[in-house]
């Protein structure tokens, strides 16, 4: 390029398209600001301008919180801890390596939840565990259907109409037996 009455400038070539790609080398999935954060900033700006200050400040705030925690979820999915800590005081920056694993283990677990593991629920050894991994509490078919069919029999709305002598004609013949996101599913 030449600039207006100097010397012709000359730089190396560049690229004019956004870095595609981390520090670590891996490939950045999405920017960190989506359109909801961006839409979000904006109404929270354009509140304020307007002399709505409480609400400007409260959406503001939570576009600010949603491009903040997408950019944390970026940097540990594209494993970057060094741009995640880059502005990170130095008490944070001697403990980077740490914190990232923890910050990496509580992100696969909140998704693990979200996907209906049950694994991450609780913590293995807690009562709430033990309870859940209890095999009374399994249930094949065949046990479902006799307690459901003892629970019948003693409710009082079909005491009313059936009569107090309750029993079953037959096991269904047809039953689906299915384990969907670890929750077991029996439909008669």
């Amino acid at each position: 390029r030449k600039l207006l009455g100097g010397p012709e400038v000359t730089s190396p070539k560049e690229d004019a398209t956004p870095k595609t790609t981390s520090s670590a080398g891996k490939a950045l999935t999405s920017p960190p600001c989506d359109a909801a954060a961006l839409a979000l900033l904006g109404a929270g700006a354009g509140s304020t301008l307007q002399g709505f200050l409480g609400p400007g400040v409260l959406l503001a705030a939570w576009g600010l919180a949603r491009a903040c925690r997408r950019f944390v979820v970026l940097c540990i999915d594209t494993e970057d801890p060094n741009r995640l800590f880059r502005y990170a005081p130095a008490s944070l920056q001697k403990q980077k390596a740490e914190l990232f694993v923890q910050l990496h283990h509580e992100l696969h677990a909140m998704r693990r939840i979200r996907a209906g593991d049950l694994k991450y629920m609780t913590k293995p050894g807690d009562k709430a565990w033990e309870e859940g991994m209890d095999a009374r509490y399994d249930h094949n078919p065949e046990t479902l259907f006799d307690e459901t069919m003892k629970s019948i029999a003693v409710h009082p709305r079909v005491h009313e109409w059936v009569g107090e002598t309750v029993k079953a004609k037959t096991e269904p013949d047809k039953v689906v037996y299915r384990i969907h996101e670890g929750i077991a599913e029996v439909y008669l």
